[in-house]
Order: structure tokens, then sequence, then C-alpha cells
């Protein structure tokens, strides 16, 4: 049986946007979850905080089947490691570690269908780089 290990980027910029996106499409071992924003910020264990509170904050879910993957893609340079989180290493407030993953995040999610969405949703709120 496989062990999922379930990954947040923090999307800044549509570099960023266009750098995950390339390195998921060019990665076997790097699988797509979910389109996803969020009112406010989120804290890590580790004691980074990501977004601002009354901010929106957009992110991708991924997932690894092992975390050396992680490891690899971030020594390369395809993934920056500021900008991405396991999951389970988000702070206990922002979990609730009894549900399944879709629902583990405890803020409110607006979740995509697809990276057009997405997208095009980030520009028609001016999310920081991504204006009309």
């Amino acid at each position: 049986m496989y062990k999922m290990f379930n990954w947040l980027h923090i999307i800044n910029s549509k570099n960023d946007y266009k750098k995950l996106w390339e390195t998921i499409f060019n990665t076997r071992d790097l699988h797509l979850g979910r389109f996803i924003i969020m009112n406010g910020s989120l804290s890590c264990k580790d004691g980074r905080i990501f977004g601002n509170e009354g901010d929106k904050l957009a992110g991708i879910t991924t997932y690894t089947y092992e975390t050396e993957s992680m490891e690899k893609m971030i020594n390369s340079g395809a993934i920056d490691s500021s900008t991405v989180v396991l999951i389970k290493d988000l702070s206990t407030k922002e979990l609730n570690s009894d549900q399944n993953i879709s629902k583990m995040i405890k803020k409110e999610i607006r979740e995509f269908d697809g990276p057009t969405a997405f997208k095009n949703h980030l520009r028609s709120i001016h999310y920081k780089d991504f204006k009309f």
C-alpha cells in the first residue's frame, strides 16, 4: 500500500504559478491535487506564516508517494521551499486532523475545476500580479 504525502504550494505571483504548473506537468513524481483560494493566513508548525489576515491566499495542493521526491524537486530548484508545506505540518490550529485531506484545512476554501478557472478567478479578484 502506498502512503501519500499531501503538499500545499502557496501562489505568490504569476511566475510562481507558471513554474509550479510546469513542474507538475513535467514531473512524474508530483501529482496534481486541487486549486484553492482561502481567506486569511495559514501558520505552520515551523513558525512560517503564509498570507495575511483579511487577504486572499491562493494555493495548489499536490501529492507525492515519498517525501524524497519533494526534496529532490526543491534541491533542483523546481520547487521553492519557502512556498511549500506538507499539509500535516500546518499548525494544529489550522487543521482538522480527523478529516480526510479535502476537509483537513479548517479555513473556508473555494475550489476550482481546473487551471483556467483558477487563473481567471485570480485575475478577477486582482490577486497579487494576476491583473488583466
